[in-house]
């Protein structure tokens, strides 16, 4: 009767230890650190996320210089936050709700989003 005992307590704690949980969203957008996305319709055109909630925009050049976009008329948030794990928050408290989210796209409200894995524009400082 013990030995069943232990043999259930051994099982349960195996199925314990391989519960698959789903990864936060903030570790699918930042990557652990830091991630850049590019628009599905604008291909040159980057978006920076970190893990602090800052945002920034950039763009690539036609003479493939990276630089971060900047408009003098018009001031742009510059951070974004979860609110749960289907609606993120942009752009002066906007909500974007999320369709689709996995480690190589995001699908919101009518953008699309994949991850730049060659980042051969972006200077490393």
């Amino acid at each position: 009767m013990r030995s069943n005992y232990i043999l259930m307590m051994i099982v349960l704690a195996f199925f314990m230890s391989c519960e698959n949980k789903a990864p936060h969203i903030e570790d699918v957008i930042c990557g652990g650190n830091f991630r850049y996305w590019y628009k599905q319709g604008a291909p040159n055109r980057y978006h920076y996320f970190d893990v602090n909630g800052r945002k920034e925009n950039f763009c690539v050049s036609r003479s493939g210089d990276f630089m971060e976009i900047l408009m003098p008329d018009f001031e742009m948030s510059t951070t974004w936050k979860p609110i749960n794990d289907s609606t993120i928050i942009m752009y002066y408290d906007i909500e974007y709700h999320v369709k689709i989210i996995n480690k190589e796209t995001i699908v919101l409200n009518d953008d699309t989003l994949h991850v730049l894995k060659d980042y051969k524009y972006i200077p490393k400082n």
